[in-house]
């Protein structure tokens, strides 16, 4: 049975979630493309948000550093899709990171230029992500903030995220 079938309503829900609520198995497609490609012109035009380009990457990895998110040893100007940015002409506003699955999608990065903060990057940010997060048919998406970084738990609260409780990030280096 095709998956177009299913998004019709015509066979069984998959992964928990009523695929009739989610858009054609072509929009979603094209809207892949558009992400993974890093086509500019189809997100850029009413909004600067849109995805992350090699180009970025010393921005990128500028920004992190200055907001003391590097870990040593790590190279931060390479990022793997889904990864978008906000741009104001030349000049990075801001990043967002998740790892695409089931059952939950992970916010691994969200960054704003702090002379960006409280202008609506972040949350113009976070609703693009979701937009994508929806079309790969991920019902939620988790994150992890440190208990110090009151601007994304606020975010979070403020769009609808569930404190799960305290925990701890551990990074595993691969050599």
């Amino acid at each position: 049975e095709s998956r177009e079938g299913r998004s019709a309503g015509m066979g069984p829900r998959s992964h928990g979630h009523d695929d009739r609520l989610m858009p054609s198995l072509r929009t979603r497609t094209r809207y892949q493309e558009i992400v993974l490609s890093g086509s500019q012109e189809a997100l850029e035009e009413a909004d600067p948000i849109r995805p992350f380009h090699p180009d970025d990457g010393p921005a990128v990895a500028a920004l992190l550093a200055d907001h003391g998110l590097c870990l040593d040893g790590l190279d931060y100007t390479r990022w793997t899709p889904v990864t978008l940015v906000a741009v104001q002409g030349a000049t990075l506003l801001g990043l967002v990171q998740a790892t695409v699955g089931l059952p939950y999608a992970i916010l691994t990065e969200l960054c704003v230029r702090r002379e960006s903060q409280r202008k609506s990057v972040g949350a113009r940010l976070l609703q693009h992500m979701e937009t994508i997060l929806r079309l790969a048919g991920c019902p939620a998406w988790v994150s992890y903030a440190g208990e110090q970084n009151e601007m994304i738990r606020s975010l979070a609260e403020r769009w609808g995220a569930e404190e799960t409780g305290k925990g701890v990030a551990f990074v595993r280096r691969l050599t």
